[in-house]
Protein backbone atom coordinates (compact mmCIF):
# COMPACT_ATOMS: atom_id res chain seq x y z
CA UNK A 1 0.00 0.00 0.00
CA UNK A 2 2.79 2.00 0.96
CA UNK A 3 4.49 2.00 -2.51
CA UNK A 4 1.02 2.62 -4.26
CA UNK A 5 0.75 5.26 -2.52
CA UNK A 6 4.12 6.74 -3.02
CA UNK A 7 3.64 5.89 -6.53
CA UNK A 8 0.99 8.48 -7.00
CA UNK A 9 2.36 11.14 -4.94
CA UNK A 10 5.44 11.22 -7.60
CA UNK A 11 2.73 10.88 -10.45
CA UNK A 12 0.84 13.88 -8.96
CA UNK A 13 4.00 16.09 -8.35
CA UNK A 14 5.11 15.01 -11.82
CA UNK A 15 2.46 16.30 -13.39
CA UNK A 16 1.63 19.46 -11.27
CA UNK A 17 5.43 20.47 -11.81
CA UNK A 18 5.97 19.22 -15.12
CA UNK A 19 3.90 21.15 -18.48
CA UNK A 20 5.36 17.93 -20.48
CA UNK A 21 2.34 15.92 -19.42
CA UNK A 22 4.72 13.60 -17.18
CA UNK A 23 6.66 12.57 -20.89
CA UNK A 24 9.12 14.32 -22.94
CA UNK A 25 6.88 15.63 -25.08
CA UNK A 26 7.36 18.92 -26.85
CA UNK A 27 5.77 22.07 -26.28
CA UNK A 28 3.07 21.81 -29.04
CA UNK A 29 1.78 18.62 -27.08
CA UNK A 30 1.86 20.05 -23.50
CA UNK A 31 -0.25 22.87 -24.87
CA UNK A 32 -3.05 20.89 -26.05
CA UNK A 33 -4.87 22.11 -23.21
CA UNK A 34 -3.77 25.13 -22.45
CA UNK A 35 -6.65 28.30 -22.72
CA UNK A 36 -5.14 32.12 -22.88
CA UNK A 37 -6.89 34.33 -20.92
CA UNK A 38 -8.90 36.84 -22.87
CA UNK A 39 -10.54 38.75 -19.94
CA UNK A 40 -11.00 39.33 -16.62
CA UNK A 41 -13.53 37.78 -14.58
CA UNK A 42 -15.08 36.56 -11.08
CA UNK A 43 -12.07 34.09 -10.84
CA UNK A 44 -8.73 36.62 -11.95
CA UNK A 45 -8.27 40.08 -13.11
CA UNK A 46 -5.55 42.62 -13.60
CA UNK A 47 -5.38 45.33 -11.25
CA UNK A 48 -2.49 48.77 -11.35
CA UNK A 49 0.61 47.53 -9.92
CA UNK A 50 2.92 49.53 -7.35
CA UNK A 51 5.95 48.37 -9.21
CA UNK A 52 4.60 51.29 -12.01
CA UNK A 53 3.09 51.69 -15.00
CA UNK A 54 5.44 48.85 -16.83
CA UNK A 55 3.59 46.38 -14.55
CA UNK A 56 0.61 45.13 -13.73
CA UNK A 57 -0.82 43.15 -10.77
CA UNK A 58 -2.40 39.52 -11.84
CA UNK A 59 -4.36 37.86 -9.37
CA UNK A 60 -5.90 34.67 -9.50
CA UNK A 61 -8.87 33.28 -7.17
CA UNK A 62 -9.18 29.93 -7.72
CA UNK A 63 -5.19 29.35 -7.50
CA UNK A 64 -5.28 31.70 -4.56
CA UNK A 65 -2.09 34.24 -5.27
CA UNK A 66 -0.78 37.15 -6.45
CA UNK A 67 1.66 38.43 -8.44
CA UNK A 68 3.13 41.44 -10.51
CA UNK A 69 3.87 40.58 -13.93
CA UNK A 70 5.07 43.12 -16.83
CA UNK A 71 2.25 45.05 -18.84
CA UNK A 72 3.45 42.76 -21.93
CA UNK A 73 2.44 39.72 -20.10
CA UNK A 74 -0.71 37.09 -19.98
CA UNK A 75 -1.75 34.06 -19.02
CA UNK A 76 -3.43 30.78 -19.66
CA UNK A 77 -4.16 27.49 -17.60
CA UNK A 78 -2.27 24.28 -18.86
CA UNK A 79 -2.50 20.73 -17.49
CA UNK A 80 -5.73 18.64 -16.21
CA UNK A 81 -6.96 18.75 -12.39
CA UNK A 82 -5.32 17.97 -10.20
CA UNK A 83 -1.91 19.10 -11.90
CA UNK A 84 -3.22 21.98 -13.53
CA UNK A 85 -1.32 24.98 -13.62
CA UNK A 86 -1.42 28.52 -14.25
CA UNK A 87 1.53 29.34 -16.92
CA UNK A 88 2.14 33.22 -17.53
CA UNK A 89 4.50 34.34 -20.41
CA UNK A 90 5.47 37.05 -22.88
CA UNK A 91 2.18 37.83 -25.18
CA UNK A 92 4.46 37.45 -28.48
CA UNK A 93 6.03 34.15 -27.15
CA UNK A 94 5.28 31.24 -29.14
CA UNK A 95 4.60 28.53 -25.88
CA UNK A 96 4.35 25.86 -28.32
CA UNK A 97 7.88 25.76 -29.67
CA UNK A 98 11.06 25.56 -28.14
CA UNK A 99 13.24 28.41 -29.46
CA UNK A 100 16.10 30.77 -27.58
CA UNK A 101 12.78 33.34 -26.90
CA UNK A 102 10.91 30.59 -25.06
CA UNK A 103 10.51 31.58 -21.29
CA UNK A 104 7.24 30.05 -19.12
CA UNK A 105 6.34 30.53 -15.12
CA UNK A 106 3.83 28.35 -13.98
CA UNK A 107 2.27 27.91 -11.15
CA UNK A 108 0.57 25.32 -9.25
CA UNK A 109 -0.11 23.90 -5.98
CA UNK A 110 0.88 20.40 -4.67
CA UNK A 111 -2.15 18.39 -5.08
CA UNK A 112 -0.86 16.09 -1.66
CA UNK A 113 -2.76 16.89 1.38
CA UNK A 114 -0.24 17.28 4.08
CA UNK A 115 2.90 16.89 2.92
CA UNK A 116 6.06 18.75 4.08
CA UNK A 117 7.90 20.92 2.41
CA UNK A 118 10.79 18.41 2.58
CA UNK A 119 8.95 15.64 1.50
CA UNK A 120 7.37 17.77 -1.14
CA UNK A 121 10.99 18.40 -2.88
CA UNK A 122 11.80 14.77 -2.59
CA UNK A 123 8.68 13.38 -4.20
CA UNK A 124 8.95 16.50 -7.14
CA UNK A 125 12.63 15.69 -7.89
CA UNK A 126 11.96 12.18 -8.22
CA UNK A 127 9.28 12.89 -10.52
CA UNK A 128 10.91 14.85 -12.51
CA UNK A 129 13.86 12.05 -12.62
CA UNK A 130 11.65 9.86 -14.12
CA UNK A 131 9.55 11.69 -17.03
CA UNK A 132 13.01 13.06 -18.19
CA UNK A 133 16.15 11.19 -19.08
CA UNK A 134 19.13 13.02 -18.60
CA UNK A 135 18.16 15.08 -16.08
CA UNK A 136 21.30 16.89 -14.66
CA UNK A 137 20.76 18.44 -11.17
CA UNK A 138 22.20 22.03 -11.20
CA UNK A 139 21.43 23.23 -7.77
CA UNK A 140 20.42 21.43 -4.70
CA UNK A 141 17.89 22.08 -2.19
CA UNK A 142 18.31 25.74 -0.64
CA UNK A 143 16.20 26.97 1.77
CA UNK A 144 15.19 30.56 1.62
CA UNK A 145 12.31 33.04 1.93
CA UNK A 146 9.32 34.84 -0.16
CA UNK A 147 7.55 36.98 1.40
CA UNK A 148 8.14 35.92 4.98
CA UNK A 149 7.15 32.19 3.68
CA UNK A 150 9.54 28.92 3.91
CA UNK A 151 11.04 28.51 0.00
CA UNK A 152 12.61 25.41 -1.19
CA UNK A 153 14.63 26.02 -4.60
CA UNK A 154 16.02 23.65 -6.78
CA UNK A 155 17.50 24.02 -10.44
CA UNK A 156 18.11 21.49 -12.93
CA UNK A 157 17.97 21.06 -16.92
CA UNK A 158 16.94 18.58 -19.51
CA UNK A 159 17.55 17.52 -23.24
CA UNK A 160 14.36 18.19 -25.64
CA UNK A 161 13.87 16.23 -28.34
CA UNK A 162 14.62 18.78 -30.61
CA UNK A 163 17.94 19.32 -28.88
CA UNK A 164 17.59 22.06 -26.64
CA UNK A 165 18.76 22.09 -22.92
CA UNK A 166 15.70 22.69 -21.15
CA UNK A 167 16.78 24.53 -17.83
CA UNK A 168 14.08 24.70 -15.01
CA UNK A 169 14.37 27.03 -11.49
CA UNK A 170 11.47 25.56 -8.93
CA UNK A 171 10.19 27.46 -5.80
CA UNK A 172 8.30 24.97 -3.69
CA UNK A 173 6.43 27.73 -1.50
CA UNK A 174 4.82 27.17 2.16
CA UNK A 175 1.64 28.90 3.21
CA UNK A 176 -0.24 27.43 5.70
CA UNK A 177 -1.72 23.83 4.79
CA UNK A 178 -0.68 24.45 0.98
CA UNK A 179 2.53 24.26 -0.51
CA UNK A 180 3.10 26.44 -4.08
CA UNK A 181 5.06 25.41 -7.15
CA UNK A 182 6.52 28.01 -9.07
CA UNK A 183 8.97 26.54 -12.45
CA UNK A 184 10.59 29.26 -14.58
CA UNK A 185 11.32 27.28 -17.62
CA UNK A 186 13.89 28.48 -20.83
CA UNK A 187 16.16 27.17 -23.00
CA UNK A 188 19.99 27.27 -21.36
CA UNK A 189 21.56 29.13 -21.03
CA UNK A 190 18.85 31.99 -19.70
CA UNK A 191 19.35 35.60 -21.12
CA UNK A 192 20.35 38.43 -18.32
CA UNK A 193 17.37 40.05 -19.12
CA UNK A 194 14.80 36.42 -18.86
CA UNK A 195 16.43 36.14 -15.45
CA UNK A 196 16.20 39.72 -14.07
CA UNK A 197 12.30 39.43 -14.99
CA UNK A 198 12.17 36.00 -13.66
CA UNK A 199 13.49 37.02 -10.44
CA UNK A 200 11.01 39.52 -10.55
CA UNK A 201 7.80 37.93 -10.85
CA UNK A 202 8.69 35.16 -8.06
CA UNK A 203 10.20 37.28 -5.65
CA UNK A 204 6.60 39.30 -6.17
CA UNK A 205 4.63 35.94 -5.69
CA UNK A 206 2.22 36.17 -2.52
CA UNK A 207 -0.01 33.48 -1.97
CA UNK A 208 -3.75 34.80 -0.79
CA UNK A 209 -6.33 33.53 1.66
CA UNK A 210 -9.21 31.56 -0.35
CA UNK A 211 -11.51 33.21 -1.86
CA UNK A 212 -15.23 31.99 -1.17
CA UNK A 213 -17.54 31.90 -4.38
Amino acid sequence: MKQIIMGLTVLFLCCAMSLTSCSEREPNDQTATHKKAEASSLYYGFYPSSKGAEFKLFRHNIFSFEVDIPQNWTFGVAGKAPGQVIMMYPEAVNTGKFAPSYETISVGIIPIPNVTLVKAYEYTLLGMKQSHKGLKIIQENTNVEINNNKVINFIYTWPSKTGNTIKENVFLIEYGKRIYSITTRTIDPISGNQKKTHEGIVNAFKPIKPVQF
